[in-house]
């Protein structure tokens, strides 16, 4: 009977011992920003074509742009795991002088308004994205109105999953 006690005994710490090594391993995510642009998106207007017609009288031909008074910026967002990425964020930092009128923003936003002492302006805005799946890219579009001082937009995007590739995390564009 002893020797079956020890044999249960030492049955029972090797299972013990051998169960840490199956733990489970933490779940880690790869979000990225994958792409990032800028475009102009503020009411077409009217400018003079260019034209060779020299016999054209009284008649200046025109053609429609878009005023770049206000810019629209897309963010595209994907997890590159195997893992779903948990209480993710994308945050982007606006430039000085910018405006984002948060009744255009998705309701996921936040508009964080941090320069009151030097002009005022939203400091960043902040997408909660909640879950990314892997493969499945997020894509986020806001408009702001483009200041005249600055040319820089940046975003970086976190999650509540630990990132085994943080570097990729981070993107800027410039206009």
């Amino acid at each position: 009977m002893k020797s079956f006690s020890y044999s249960m005994l030492a049955t029972g710490i090797a299972v013990i011992m051998c169960m840490t090594a199956y733990v489970q391993q933490p779940v880690y995510s790869d979000i990225t920003i994958s792409a990032m642009s800028l475009t102009a998106a503020g009411a077409l207007k009217e400018v003079s074509a260019v034209t060779s017609n020299i016999h054209l009288v009284n008649h200046t031909p025109v053609a429609g742009i878009t005023s770049n008074d206000v810019m629209k910026c897309s963010i595209t967002i994907n997890n590159i795991s195997g893992a779903n990425a948990y209480g993710a964020k994308l945050i982007v930092v606006l430039p000085a002088e910018a405006s984002v009128s948060s009744g255009t923003l998705p309701s996921n936003v936040t508009v964080i308004s941090q320069r009151v002492a030097t002009g005022g302006g939203a400091g960043y805005v902040e997408f909660n994205l909640l879950i990314i799946y892997p493969d499945r890219p997020v894509t986020v579009v806001f408009t702001f109105n483009k200041p005249d001082h600055t040319n820089k937009l940046s975003a970086f995007v976190i999650c509540a999953v630990p990132d085994m590739n943080p570097a990729n995390n981070y993107k800027d564009v410039a206009y």
